[in-house]
Parts: C-alpha cells; structure tokens; sequence
C-alpha cells in the first residue's frame, strides 16, 4: 500500500492500481478488522482504494464512500484516520469542482492540524493537497478575523510541500508524446462526455454495459492524467483530441 501510494504521487495509476491488488488479501484484511491496530489507523484497503479512486477514478463516485469511512472513523474515535478521511473528501471535492465545500472542509481540518501541530499527516497526501492548503491560505489571509496561529501553521506546512504547480501549469506542461494513446472505443466515449451523455446513456449508446463504460472513463482519466470529467474534456480539448 505503502508502494502504492508513492506510485499515485509520481501519476503511475497502472502501476499504483497493481500494488493495490497485491495489497488486498481478503483473509489479512478479515482478520485486521477485528483487531485495532495503530499501523493500520491510516494504512488499511478502503482508503488505499478512495486515494486511488480520486487520483484516476471517479472521483465524484468517491464522495458516498468517503462519507462511510468518515462516519465509521467518526463513531470508532479514530482521529487520526478521520482527519486524513476529511483531506481527502477535501481533494475529492475541489477535483469534482465544488471548491466552496473543499474549502469549508478545509477550513475545520487545518484548525485541528494546526492544533495538534500535524504535519506528515497532511505532506504525505502530496502537491495536490499542497496546491489545496496553498489556496486555503489564500481565503485565510483574506479574512477579516484570521487567526495568527493558524497562519503561522499554514506558511510552515507550505514551505515543508516546497514549490507547488498551478494547475494551469501541470496542463501547459502535459507533453502530448507522453501520453499513452486513447483506444477508438475510448474516443468514442469521450466525445459523447463532451457532449453531455450520463453512463447509462453512453452504455446504450456503445451497446456495453455500465460497467465498460466506467472502466473506459477510468482509463480516460488515467491515461490524461485528469482527475474529473470536466477536467479529462479541458485537457483532450487543450491536446487537440476533440473539438
């Protein structure tokens, strides 16, 4: 999992994915499920999974799932787990495009890192978590009422992140060679995305199921490196891939 998770820092979904299915041993999970172990506090299946998920899956899929964890750490007093569930609801939610509620979650889950004085908890979530701190400072240090000790907290966590691309940035600098090339089906399915189809229409459409049609956008986003579908449609219009 461990293997995992730097791969989905570095972008490699393919090779983050196969650590993932090598990690999942259904007969270790059954049996840490019962216990309460402090090494799988924020290293266990579900959240490998929903940080996978959010890097190069549905991402806006991602969100019911989140808010089970969240609810299950919530009853079962894990604060750690909790905190880093809430990051990544944050992400989840500034990828899907609802920046307001990223940010609102934001805002509750540095107040409690600042406090407890987290830091590894947050820089192990990687520069797309850094770029969402780096815009919560923003609105932070724009308030009327902002709280010293929390601006304090933010500008150590961003110096510990170090430099951090803009978006913009990470797309002007996306090398359409690098890119591995959509299959035909792929295309296909991108040009209905563009032009609105939910899953169920694009399955009767393409004449597969709702399950290929996942799978296809999965690999869309993969291949992209485009964390949402409005996301994947800017960049294949930025590459030229549709119009």
């Amino acid at each position: 999992m461990e293997r995992a998770r730097l791969l989905i820092l570095q972008g490699n979904g393919p090779a983050a994915h196969d650590e993932l299915v090598r990690a999942a041993d259904p007969t270790l999970w059954a049996r840490e499920q019962r216990q309460r172990l402090v090494s799988h506090d924020i290293q266990y299946m579900a959240l490998a999974r929903l940080r996978w998920d959010i890097a190069f899956g549905d991402t806006a899929g991602c969100l019911a799932r989140l808010d089970a964890e969240i609810q299950h750490a919530n009853a079962s007093g894990r604060q750690r787990r909790l905190l880093v569930l809430r990051l990544l609801r944050a992400l989840a939610l500034q990828r899907t495009g609802d920046v307001p509620a990223a940010l609102a979650l934001m805002a509750a889950a540095m107040q409690f890192t600042a406090q407890e004085g987290f830091m590894r908890l947050v820089l192990d979530e990687g520069p797309a978590m850094g770029a969402l701190v780096q815009r919560f400072q923003a609105v932070h240090e724009s308030a009327a009422a902002r709280d010293p000790l929390l601006s304090d907290y933010l500008q150590r966590l961003l110096q510990a992140f170090g430099p951090l691309p803009s978006e913009a940035e990470s797309l002007t600098e996306r090398p359409r060679g690098a890119l591995d090339p959509l299959t035909r089906k792929e295309l296909v399915a991108l040009q209905l995305l563009v032009e609105g189809y939910s899953n169920n229409a694009m399955a009767e459409r393409l004449f597969v199921s709702k399950s290929t049609v996942r799978t296809h956008l999965r690999s869309i986003n993969m291949k992209l490196g485009a964390h949402s579908r409005t996301q994947a449609v800017a960049i294949a219009r930025k590459l030229g891939l549709i119009t």
